[in-house]
């Protein structure tokens, strides 16, 4: 798992559902957003440098938790249930997103259906037979599709193969809308996770969601306010910013007339003026916030619960509750005082490596279709290289063999004698190419011809029937039946019959086939009347078929090739 910040590049090895390793390579926020517009090639060494600590291998698998100049996650209160929901925010997204360059890499989740009271008119009470409706809690997350590429090209130059990348705060905006850690509580309560470089502000009300957004600043604004007043006194290369970051989490919030290093001579009478302003930024987003999210009967009782790697920093929570004047405490995985949690954010990821959230850069689908057809070309060409180099030896030996033997044949007398010895040497000889074929087949065994399969689905008219992918396997020892695993969408069936049904008959009749089956289907989101379904065909192996090679070879060998064999062949016996 990989992190992308202004601040840094966290590289995280999860075995087990569990983090075991992980390092962090500061980077300076200042060039963050000219990184993105050079494809993040300023960072290649920081994340290479993380992989070689790590001793990651090339082409291992990565998820993507980063921080994107285009990225959108927010929550959408749908007023609807199940494939509506999902059409009302997906027109929600195509109203709201800018047209950029290449289009836009979009994600949809929905996270919880919550009933709507019916509403009577003014003077008139609700009908007793009226059914609440039903709203939806949808999270939407978007990126530019030039930016999940940029991504994507970032991993690969530094050995790591991109299987979802997320936007940081979508993570974030995730976890809030799903995690009441104390939902035992009757009390109002307000959840602020606070990240390195982003917070979300979660409500909760009688075990239900009110509110959930997430604001674009974190604890890194204390950790950048502490390293600019150190600069800013040359107190020397020392206080770099990871010095600056160490100090705020194991010294917190600075205090008048306090030491905060006393081998620097750091007080926090120095640092305060420039802290004072990133609490004010953080208090107006969580008044803001309360303020047009909540109804003030709640936010009268409600109280403030400080979660995520920032709630560590001694003092952030009485900050936030005082400016905000509510009862505010801490629930810190690690103690106050300590250091910072080197996992950060990609916690998140952990978490959520399961959900179906994340999304896929355009240029690692198309990277994957290319590396099959890539290993599929190389394999058929060994093959044929072999096969044809194999059989042009031993059709050549048996002919010179042959011509050797009748332009020395004696006269009448020895004719009998001389007919057996070459009757015998050429008996020999083919025993010779029996056995090298046998050995050949042995070698290379069976193999399917995934040509057919491609072209005959390439031109398969059933009505309506449209493949969305196509994958073909070994299994996962790469050793099992060569299979191809059909997923596509299809209409409903009707009285002339099912089309995914007809497309299955038609498939098994094919003679390159072994077996196949429906896998799945289901009733296609968005409320259209369509099926996806799942089939996995299994196909038959092809044995090796040493005469076609033989006679390939001959005609295509050079002209004096043939002439120096045309004498042998004419004159052997058939």
């Amino acid at each position: 798992m990989v992190s992308l910040s202004p601040s840094g590049v966290r590289v995280a090895i999860a075995v087990g559902g569990e983090i075991s390793r992980v390092h962090r390579v500061m980077l300076d926020p200042d060039t963050f957003e000219a990184g993105w517009q050079k494809n993040l090639q300023p960072f290649d060494d920081a994340l290479r440098t993380a992989l070689n600590t790590l001793q990651v291998r090339p082409g291992s698998p990565a998820l993507v938790l980063y921080h994107g100049p285009h990225s959108v996650a927010d929550v959408f209160n749908a007023p609807a249930s199940g494939p509506a929901a999902l059409r009302a925010a997906d027109l929600y997204l195509q109203q709201t997103l800018p047209n950029v360059q290449g289009g836009w890499l979009t994600a949809l989740k929905a996270l919880a259906e919550v009933p709507e009271t019916p509403v009577a008119l003014a003077g008139t009470a609700p009908a007793a037979n009226a059914k609440p409706g039903m709203r939806t809690l949808m999270l939407t997350v978007a990126d530019s599709a030039n930016d999940g590429d940029s991504l994507a090209h970032w991993l690969r130059r530094c050995g790591l193969r991109a299987v979802g990348i997320l936007p940081t705060k979508a993570a974030m905006l995730h976890q809030a809308m799903i995690s009441d850690p104390m939902s035992a509580s009757a009390q109002p309560r307000v959840y602020v996770h606070m990240g390195e470089h982003a917070m979300t502000i979660s409500g909760w009300v009688d075990g239900k969601l009110c509110l959930a957004r997430c604001a674009e600043v974190g604890y890194s604004l204390l950790c950048d306010a502490m390293y600019r007043s150190g600069r800013g006194q040359q107190l020397g290369d020392v206080f770099t910013r990871e010095y600056a970051t160490r100090l705020a989490f194991s010294v917190g919030l600075p205090k008048r007339g306090e030491m905060m290093d006393q081998g620097l001579n750091f007080r926090g009478d120095d640092v305060l003026p420039l802290v004072q302003p990133a609490l004010q930024r953080f208090a107006i987003e969580l008044r803001q916030t309360l303020r047009f999210g909540m109804l003030e009967s709640d936010l009268a009782r409600v109280k403030l619960w400080i979660t995520g790697p920032g709630s560590a920093i001694t003092g952030i929570g009485a900050a936030l509750g005082d400016s905000v004047d509510l009862a505010s405490e801490c629930l810190a995985t690690r103690a106050g005082g300590a250091a910072e949690d080197q996992v950060g954010d990609l916690a998140l990821a952990l978490v959520m490596r399961q959900e179906q959230v994340w999304m896929t850069p355009p240029s690692t689908q198309l990277q994957s279709i290319a590396l099959t057809t890539r290993k599929s070309m190389r394999a058929g060409v060994a093959v044929a290289v072999l096969a044809l180099g194999a059989m042009g030896i031993n059709a050549y030996l048996k002919s010179r063999a042959a011509a050797t033997q009748i332009a020395t044949l004696q006269p009448r007398a020895a004719e009998i004698e001389s007919r057996r010895a070459a009757e015998s040497a050429l008996t020999n000889l083919e025993s010779r190419e029996t056995a090298i074929n046998t050995i050949l087949s042995d070698a290379l065994g069976e193999r399917p011809i995934w040509r057919a399969p491609l072209v005959f689905l390439s031109q398969a008219t059933e009505a309506g029937v449209e493949f969305v992918e196509i994958i073909g396997d070994y299994g996962g020892s790469g050793k099992d039946s060569p299979t191809l695993t059909l997923r596509g969408r299809a209409p409903n069936a009707e009285d002339d019959g099912d089309p995914i049904l007809k497309l299955l008959a038609a498939i098994k009749s094919e003679s390159y086939v072994e077996a196949a089956r429906i896998v799945s289907t289901q009733a296609e989101t968005g409320g259209t009347k369509r099926r996806e379904f799942v089939m996995s065909v299994q196909l038959k192996g092809v044995a090796f078929h040493p005469s076609q090679a033989a006679v390939a070879s001959v005609e295509e060998a050079p002209a004096q090739a043939q002439a120096d064999l045309q004498p042998g062949i004419q004159g052997a016996t058939p």
